[in-house]
């Protein structure tokens, strides 16, 4: 049901990937909301399906992508799995931005930074001036911390790799757009940079009110960003709620596993928990629950039927039958 508190909300979202071998069931029954103004992390390893979801709710897959079924309400209106892609390109940058992973390959590398900007005004018919998108990139750049004189005149090839992403991230709000998606904003950074980016990250949410929605495989840097987490196993989000509450009391078996697994700069080696097992294959998951093969408390309906998804406690939701 739409609510407009909600910038977004997917209701059984189902995307696959048609591949030689067979079907790969990459987002399997996805729901979540995401409230305006929000940050929300959705989190997961390697191949689990967590960009496929913002692949198919922006309408990006790849040419071998398809969505079987499902809903991506946006401001409580407008589904964006049903717009035709005239009115789909018209939200896309001016109210919905996206920042793609591959930073290398976003940005053209015959042009300087400031015809990046040119070239994106131009590209969706908005009549500014050279000197008003001058004005407009300068102040983007400076509030993502970069030099906006020197950056502007430079070539892409000409910045590290985390100054590209900033670039990135101040071309995603040239039109002041309502929702901000990044997929794996830190990723390819060293530690430094990745700590500068969420910074910059936390200072655009908090001077733009930006509602902010990115994939990651890195927990700490979501902790440290969002207001809300998805955690995504297998293609299923298999825990829901707030950050807090899923860091410091997580319900679902996986979530518990991934916690424990992670090196604290102050805990002990020997009390890291490596998740046994491995991780399941999309083309041919398990049947029942997805987690089951690597679930310590996993028990016969856990092999031969799927979870419902419950929720534990207000807007916190699991898919596992010991909460049933």
């Amino acid at each position: 049901m739409s609510d407009e508190k909600y910038i977004l909300q997917v209701e059984d979202l189902n995307a696959v990937y048609l591949v030689r071998e067979g079907t790969i069931k990459a987002s399997v029954d996805i729901n979540f909301e995401v409230p305006k103004g929000s940050v929300m992390a959705i989190v997961g390893e390697s191949a689990s399906g967590k960009s496929t979801i913002l692949e198919a709710i922006t309408r990006t897959l790849p040419p071998n992508g398809r969505i079987l079924s499902g809903k991506a309400i946006y401001n409580g209106k407008i589904d964006l799995l049903k717009l035709d892609n005239s009115k789909l390109r018209e939200l896309r940058w001016k109210e919905i931005a996206i920042v793609a992973q591959a930073v290398q390959n976003a940005l053209n590398p015959t042009i300087s930074v400031f015809e990046h900007f040119v070239d994106t005004v131009e590209d969706h018919n908005v009549n500014w001036s050279k000197e008003e998108i001058r004005e407009r990139a300068s102040k983007l750049l400076e509030l993502v911390g970069l030099d906006a004189p020197r950056v502007l005149r430079s070539y892409p090839h000409e910045l590290s790799g985390g100054m590209r992403q900033r670039v990135l991230i101040a071309l995603s709000l040239l039109f002041e757009p309502n929702l901000l998606i990044l997929d794996e904003p830190t990723s390819a950074l060293d530690v430094l940079t990745q700590a500068r980016i969420i910074n910059v990250l936390k200072d655009v949410h908090k001077k733009t009110g930006i509602t902010v929605i990115f994939v990651t495989h890195d927990l700490p840097v979501a902790a440290e960003l969002a207001n809300y987490m998805g955690v995504v196993y297998g293609g299923n989000m298999v825990e829901k709620g707030e950050t807090g509450t899923i860091v410091k009391r997580p319900y679902h078996p996986y979530t518990q596993a991934l916690i424990n697994s992670l090196l604290s700069t102050v805990g002990e080696v020997e009390k890291i928990k490596p998740i046994p097992g491995e991780p399941p294959s999309l083309l041919n998951p398990p049947s029942g629950c997805i987690f089951h093969p690597r679930c310590p408390y996993a028990t016969e309906i856990c092999k031969k039927e799927k979870p419902p998804r419950i929720e534990v406690k207000p807007g916190h939701f699991v898919k596992c039958w010991l909460y049933k």
